[in-house]
């Protein structure tokens, strides 16, 4: 309700110290924008004086009222910065805190005072701390001073919130995750994150994975440390959403809590970058694409380090004498691609799917006899097959290493597209054009919310995921608000 306020917003401070309350051993951290988020909604909503007066109406205190009604004309009113990215966070105890920039001192006193007076919480007078002011609530401490706004939530004891807020409001440099790590380079994107692998290590964490799941992860932790030297507590992961026209565009990148960890952490690569080869058998029309470029020897290594192969060897005996499940592996060299249209999941069975797998194998004898002694395959000649007979029928096709199992010959055309240039180079590309009968007609105003999905994996130490809609000419995030006006006025 205060959104065409917040646009209506024109303080801003540069100083970007108010951040320095961030914790350095928060496990998650995430910064909005909510400035960049308003702007390119182009939110507009016809109803909202109608749903202030009703916000301002069930508010029976006059003095908290009329305190709300001047913040919805002016958000300065409430004393924060709202030009400033708000950070969030997480520490291992599971505290969850939230920081804001001051923009007046006295503003946020103000409102703090007028919700203890015209509300029936707990929430106490105002505090004096060293340099700050704060007051308490259930399992709540708010902090200010004329820099930071900091909210910390947590069901510990109030004594042990208060030592917390003393050292975070200390700003002592140690107690600083952004004097310490910093991979917040882009401070207008919209949505921003950074999740640490020692969330794995929380006790709430840990308790709900069980006893066996813990288990697990410690051994092939201690796996990834014997042949990388990087443990899962070393990683962190960096994300930012931003939006392109009518996509939205999320951006990964892995680093190591060093510089030692992170040059380790390249060098954990068993692809190899794709060559685009079966690229031109890729489907034009609304369908599926993998393709990876995969190192068999170097996957068969690790797999055979890992905890449970042993076990898992003894349950392929059965079928070695059909194939060599090792061979088959360590022969994968190259590019693996993997198409699927023409899918239809309330009519799987009345609508067979037309699919295509592609691959590329070091050995010319695996290809021509390992996986061809599965099947009774009938030769079509020139290297290719064909298994089964109806609708279910598939064909294989053998050129030296190369090795094609599609739904169809070939040779006949599939509609396809040559995506050589979007995949090249990548270790990793999918993308997925959905249906436009996927969803039920229940659900049938997101037909278009989500057109496309592409994800590409360019190196060991980065990712990018894009979410187009079906409107080319409307932005991603007003297509998304139009969408869920429209889903919440229908329901």
């Amino acid at each position: 309700m205060v959104v065409m306020a917040m646009l209506a917003f024109t303080g801003c401070q540069s100083d970007d110290s108010y951040r320095n309350l961030v914790p350095a051993d928060a496990v998650i951290v995430v910064a909005y924008n909510l400035q960049t988020l308003l702007e390119e909604s182009k939110f507009t909503d016809s109803d909202l004086p109608s749903k202030i007066e009703e916000f301002l109406d069930d508010i029976e205190d006059d003095a908290l009222r009329d305190k709300c009604e001047a913040i919805l004309k002016d958000p300065v009113e409430a004393g924060i910065d709202l030009r400033k990215p708000i950070y969030c966070f997480l520490t291992p105890d599971m505290t969850g805190g939230i920081v804001m920039k001051t923009y007046k001192k006295s503003k946020v006193e103000e409102l703090l005072e007028a919700i203890r007076k015209g509300t029936d919480s707990d929430m106490s007078r105002i505090k004096e701390g060293d340099g700050y002011k704060y007051v308490t609530d259930t399992d709540i401490i708010i902090a200010f001073n004329a820099d930071a706004v900091l909210f910390l939530v947590n069901n510990a004891e109030e004594r042990k919130l208060k030592r917390k807020v003393e050292k975070l409001m200390s700003v002592d440099e140690e107690d600083q995750y952004f004097a310490q790590d910093n991979p917040f380079d882009d401070e207008k994107a919209p949505i921003s994150a950074m999740v640490s692998g020692d969330i794995l290590n929380i006790s709430e964490v840990l308790d709900g994975m069980g006893s066996s799941k813990r288990r697990r992860m410690k051994e092939i932790d201690g796996v990834l440390k014997d042949m990388f030297g990087v443990s899962y507590e070393d990683v962190r992961i960096y994300g930012k959403l931003t939006f392109e026209g009518n996509e939205a565009v999320v951006s990964l990148k892995y680093y190591g809590k060093d510089d030692a960890v992170t040059k380790k952490m390249e060098k954990v690569v068993l692809s190899k970058p794709l060559t685009g080869e079966f690229a031109k058998y890729a489907p034009a029309r609304e369908g599926l694409i993998v393709a990876v470029g995969i190192d068999g020897g170097k996957y068969l290594s690790l797999l055979k380090k890992f905890p449970g192969y042993d076990e898992m060897e003894r349950n392929m005996e059965e079928i070695r004498e059909f194939i060599d499940i090792e061979d088959c592996i360590a022969s994968i060299d190259g590019d693996i691609m993997f198409t699927l249209t023409d899918y239809y999941p309330n009519d799987w069975y009345d609508k067979p799917s037309n699919f295509g797998v592609y691959g590329s194998f070091s050995s010319t004898s695996f290809v021509n006899d390992t996986l061809l002694m599965m099947v009774d395959a009938e030769s079509l000649g020139d290297g290719q097959y064909r298994i089964g007979n109806g609708d279910y029928r598939s064909y294989v096709d053998v050129k030296d290493t190369q090795l094609c199992i599609t739904s169809r010959p070939l040779t006949e055309t599939m509609g396809s597209a040559d995506y050589s240039d979007e995949i090249k180079g990548n270790l990793a590309y999918a993308r997925v054009e959905l249906p436009s009968k996927l969803l039920s007609d229940d659900l049938k105003q997101l037909n278009g919310l989500i057109k496309t999905v592409t994800i590409k994996v360019p190196n060991a130490l980065n990712a990018e995921i894009r979410v187009a809609t079906d409107d080319e000419d409307t932005t991603f995030l007003e297509t998304a608000v139009n969408t869920i006006e429209k889903l919440v006025k229908d329901f």
